[in-house]
């Protein structure tokens, strides 16, 4: 058997750094794209959420500069304190119990963005959808708790869950480095079953853009009840061009969130195939990183076990047999006697 030291199975994309950007890039544009597209909707798509309000103006755009940049910036300061000295740890963690609190939070990074995330929205039905008409002089309890609705439950949801994938897409490159052992179940963070995984993924791109737009026509049907003939055709276009950007929407969502999670079950099993394949060929030293704290990463971790199982068998072997027959070394090996 071929006992020589081969390289570890390498990685499908470079590690990433602890000055690396894209977390906070992800954070920023995803929040700040799922504000705009929200805005966007009861703006100008659904006027009905927003029956007295004033034409758009600088003050409701500078409130909405404002609310954002105040929001994400007090995130990011909660983020740096809780999740920096993990970002920013250059090496591996130490294996000591001083250190078992950041070793956890090194896997629970994507959990804790995506959790920060739907607080902040939240805070944001709370300051678009009740502040802002109270200050604007047109607050209605059916519009703000229809806004803040849409904000909390759909769009929070929705950009959390994009929050969730797209940190632990980037997130999986980093924790090989920050846990090079593998040993993420070790670390006591709850697990994320692939299975929750899948069904959380089902309602989003299945059950939620067809609520959606049902809510969205079941509202226009009841204003055509009650308005007269020359509002008609208007609520009609209305109501075709919401079908159709929420369409547009949902499949652009829906293609990317299907992305994340078929690459997030795809990639360590394809990763896993290698280091067997390794094995295979007698290359005992192979190691597959550990990225998930999942059944994969469970498997996973076995694996890298039982290679190292092997592993101290082939070098109890290679030991005895420079001191005893090979006949000999095998009958003890065996357990036979």
């Amino acid at each position: 058997m071929d006992t020589s030291a081969p390289p570890p199975v390498p990685p499908e994309e470079p590690p990433l750094g602890p000055h690396d950007p894209r977390l906070f890039l992800t954070l920023l544009l995803g929040n700040l794209g799922g504000a705009l597209v929200t805005f966007a909707y009861f703006r100008f798509l659904d006027p009905s959420a927003m029956d007295s309000a004033a034409r758009l103006g600088w003050s409701e755009t500078l409130y909405f500069v404002a609310g954002f940049s105040a929001l994400f910036l007090f995130g990011r300061r909660i983020a740096a304190r809780w999740a920096g000295p993990v970002v920013r740890h250059v090496g591996a963690l130490p294996a000591t119990p001083q250190a078992a609190p950041l070793r956890r939070r090194a896997v629970l990074v994507p959990a804790f963005f995506a959790v920060l995330t739907y607080a902040g929205w939240v805070l944001s039905a709370l300051i678009w959808g009740v502040v802002w008409p109270l200050l604007s002089g047109y607050f209605q309890p059916a519009s703000a708790l229809r806004q803040s609705f849409g904000i909390m439950v759909v769009s929070g949801t929705l950009v959390s869950v994009f929050i969730f994938l797209a940190t632990e897409h980037h997130w999986r490159r980093r924790l090989p480095v920050l846990l090079p052992e593998g040993d993420l179940s070790a670390t006591g963070a709850p697990r994320l079953p692939v299975r929750l995984r899948l069904l959380v993924l089902f309602l989003l791109i299945g059950v939620m853009p067809l609520a959606v737009q049902s809510v969205a026509t079941l509202v226009r049907a009841n204003t055509l009840l009650g308005a007269d003939e020359q509002a008609h055709e208007a609520i009609v276009r209305n109501l075709v061009l919401v079908q159709v950007v929420l369409a547009v929407a949902g499949l652009l969502v829906a293609v990317q969130l299907a992305g994340f999670v078929a690459g997030s079950v795809a990639r360590p099993l394809r990763q896993l195939r290698a280091a067997m394949a390794r094995v295979e060929q007698g290359a005992l030293d192979t190691r597959c990183p550990v990225v998930s704290n999942d059944e994969i990463g469970e498997v996973t971790e076995g694996f890298n076990r039982m290679v190292a199982g092997l592993r101290d068998r082939e070098r109890i072997r290679d030991t005895f047999g420079k001191y005893v027959g090979a006949e000999v070394r095998d009958e003890i090996l065996s357990g036979r006697s």
